[in-house]
């Protein structure tokens, strides 16, 4: 939480938490590079370099969870070295450090916000990985690199941030070669939501709001955003079976349960109070907690999960 007062401005923070406040999607890219600047390091003190859920039994080590859940993604789309791969949404390159080392393909890292590609540059670069992974500043909605730029890309839950989603696949469709693959993890709703249903509507709005997040579709409804993407599904499935948890970590880790948030979030309050932070950092770490705790009652009631696992192919026969 060092870095507080090097990437928090008040300024920021009045124009993140008045467009959290106002209850409006994310959609400016200006907004979206504030609330990337502001949660950043709140991330990394909870969750370590890999921002993301993982399903764990309970006598699993959360970390090793994690792992195996990016491996996962690098195993389905076969990677290798001489491949070239796309990070959709790299945070600061924890799955792309894993993945690289594991499959020895050269991945270039693709993310928004530049605050997160420095820190991700330094992480890389301490893995000693800079020959083989790169980064790009830039919009998954519109990334700005010629058509089938890669032998396959992967995304762990960052396109439940895009606008529209068939319009963001269909970008990454443009990218990639033909016959290439595309798989990771996607947000949905699942068959117990109940639209009708008063709780369920304001759990996922906190969800939405608090986590950043555009409105979380049901299954059926991401597999149709991908075809009309132009991708064939090869598999399509919640990986958090029974038997499994991703909520774990947000319920009984040590800086990411709700204990640990509601302490962070003094001490938050404390550095802002003798003005080590600035004014209004308390709303956002405030905020973050109201996601975080709708993320486990949406667990825990199974109407939500944060585990699509998908991998989809671009046709052989189409440019």
């Amino acid at each position: 939480m060092a870095q507080l007062k090097n990437v928090y401005t008040e300024k920021k923070c009045e124009e993140v938490t008045a467009f959290v406040s106002a209850k409006a999607k994310i959609k400016d890219p200006s907004i979206t590079e504030k609330y990337y600047d502001l949660v950043t390091d709140f991330f990394e003190f909870g969750w370590g370099k890999s921002f993301h859920f993982a399903p764990q039994t309970k006598e699993e080590k959360t970390k090793d969870a994690m792992l195996r859940h990016e491996l996962k993604v690098a195993d389905a789309l076969k990677l290798k070295a001489g491949m070239k791969a796309l990070d959709v949404g790299c945070g600061i390159a924890g799955p792309m450090k894993n993945i690289a080392q594991h499959s020895g393909a050269s991945i270039m890292g693709l993310n928004i916000n530049s605050y997160q590609i420095k820190k991700a540059k330094k992480y890389i670069e301490e893995s000693g990985l800079e020959k083989t992974c790169s980064f790009h500043l830039g919009d998954f909605m519109e990334v700005g690199l010629p058509n089938q730029s890669f032998d396959a890309i992967y995304s762990i839950e960052a396109t439940p941030h895009a606008p529209d989603k068939t319009k963001c696949f269909q970008e990454l469709y443009r990218l990639l070669k033909p016959g290439g693959c595309f798989a990771g993890y996607e947000y949905c709703l699942l068959k117990n939501f109940d639209q009708n249903n008063p709780q369920h509507v304001q759990i996922m709005d906190d969800l939405e709001h608090g986590g950043g997040l555009q409105k979380v579709m049901p299954m059926e409804e991401v597999r149709r955003a991908f075809l009309d993407a132009g991708f064939e599904v090869l598999a399509f499935q919640d990986d958090c079976t029974e038997g499994l948890s991703w909520t774990l970590p947000l319920e009984k880790g040590l800086r990411s349960s709700k204990i640990g948030r509601v302490l962070t979030n003094v001490f938050v309050r404390i550095l802002e109070a003798i003005k080590i932070a600035p004014k209004g950092s308390s709303k956002v770490s405030s905020f973050l907690n109201l996601g975080a705790d709708a993320f486990v009652k949406a667990g825990n009631l199974k109407i939500f999960t944060a585990n699509l696992f998908f991998l989809v192919r671009k046709p052989k026969s189409n440019a």
